[in-house]
């Protein structure tokens, strides 16, 4: 990995970080910084297409790009975007904005896979992000607690009505106590993001080079608590106890973070009321008998959506599912959709279902498959991550429509991109049994 590609690998984590707050509210999505992240995939596929072609002694070309089984069912999502915008889709400038937020994490997974990078430069880049988003965790209990709400007010955030901003930034049912969303644009994708990387530092304690390990995961645990994101909540815990099953010891250690936490959480409730154990115990409760709005309102939700997908099955069209109807205007016939399956179907119908699911199960069962083969404690890891990754994933879309989310979608597909790039195989900087592929 020559140095321009490092310096776009690192800004890449920082860039999506701050795309919000930075980009989206402060800079009003000027057209000039709106596209960053384009510009940083043309970049990358400018500097890896000679790579893409090693020259034989022949003087025969012989494409070196990696893709996998992965492919096929991404060329059959890539047909079925092309219908849905060509048969079903209102206009071409939201099918542009819906089919960019499908497309680009999924080519920057291709770049992940193919630039020459060691198994060391993949856990200095996890490091990196690991310490990074501890300060992103930490600025934003700040801002929930010490600044308020009326800082995200004046610096420009939705607000539903005067002083108060949209209902997603509070806990539902408790008045003006704010949910910690950070430089986010809501708290659920916040704490989504947070899980992908507990995954990979929980794994991987062996190879993150970070002082403070223990400090920083108790700050991702509370800070994760305090998005009060429940979907997350479940998807972390079902990851620690397939963590917890795989790898021996990490349960005495995930404890007294735990203990830790709830320490602070008592400290907290003396020094300055905030009881956060009885709000967790009225939201826990709202959400169990469905008098929250949120628990209570999906069932109908998705039943409604699964009837719009039984009349259309092949989908109808782009844009009309979840937020992304708002962005780009589509006033009648908006559906909520609250899955990212739902919404995968009703955006491109059963065969695009198939073609986006079945790419996100190809490269699940590739990490399964390469976890059992190798021997080692790195590739095992390596691999093991990528199947906690992937799991995470779709326990969390169950939920939401997440997968418009380009913060979430950009980590994942980068994250295993990375992990699943055959090139750190190639090269053993941390002492262990180099094994053939």
């Amino acid at each position: 990995m020559n140095k321009a590609e490092k310096i776009m690998l690192y800004i890449l984590p920082i860039g999506i970080s701050l795309q919000y707050m930075v980009f989206s509210i402060i800079l009003h999505d000027n057209p000039i910084v709106k596209y960053w992240k384009e510009l940083i995939v043309i970049l990358y596929l400018v500097l890896l297409i000679p790579k893409m072609f090693e020259f034989k002694k022949r003087n025969v070309s012989m494409l070196n790009v990696k893709v996998g089984s992965w492919s096929l069912f991404y060329f059959l999502f890539l047909i079925s975007l092309v219908i849905s915008t060509v048969l079903f889709t209102e206009n071409l400038s939201t099918a542009f904005f819906v089919i960019r937020r499908y497309i680009l994490p999924i080519f920057i997974f291709i770049i992940a896979r193919n630039l020459s990078i060691s198994s060391e430069d993949i856990f200095n880049f996890f490091s990196y992000i690991f310490k990074f988003f501890g300060w992103i965790c930490m600025w934003g209990i700040f801002q929930a607690y010490i600044l308020g709400d009326q800082f995200l007010i004046n610096l420009g955030y939705p607000v539903k009505y005067a002083g108060r901003l949209k209902d997603s930034f509070y806990f539902g049912g408790f008045g003006s106590w704010q949910r910690v969303v950070s430089t986010f644009s809501n708290t659920n994708v916040f704490g989504a993001t947070l899980g992908l990387i507990l995954v990979v530092v929980l794994i991987n304690r062996e190879f993150i080079k970070v002082k403070y390990y223990n400090f920083l995961l108790g700050i991702y645990f509370l800070t994760l608590l305090l998005t009060f994101s429940r979907s997350n909540w479940l998807s972390v815990g079902l990851i620690i106890v397939l963590v917890i099953i795989k790898k021996r010891g990490i349960l005495s250690k995930i404890s007294i973070l735990l203990v830790g936490v709830i320490v602070t959480l008592v400290f907290a409730n003396v020094l300055f009321g905030i009881n956060v154990f009885d709000i967790l115990v009225q939201y826990i409760e709202s959400t169990v008998t469905l008098e929250d709005n949120s628990a209570a309102g999906r069932k109908g939700i998705w039943l409604e959506a699964f009837s719009y997908f039984k009349n259309s099955p092949f989908g109808i069209g782009l844009g009309r599912v979840g937020t992304v109807s708002d962005v780009v205007s589509v006033e009648h016939d908006r559906i909520m959709g609250e899955s990212s399956y739902l919404a995968v179907l009703l955006d491109t119908g059963i065969q695009g279902f198939i073609g986006y699911y079945g790419m996100i199960v190809s490269i699940l069962l590739g990490f399964y498959n390469r976890m059992k083969r190798y021997k080692s404690l790195l590739y095992k890891n390596i691999n093991f991550t990528g199947v906690c990754l992937t799991i995470y994933v779709l326990i969390m879309f169950i939920f939401s429509n997440h997968i418009y989310d380009m913060e979430i979608t950009v980590f994942y597909f980068l994250f295993t991109g990375l992990l699943s790039n055959k090139k750190i195989y190639e090269k053993e900087k941390y002492g262990f049994i180099q094994e053939a592929i």
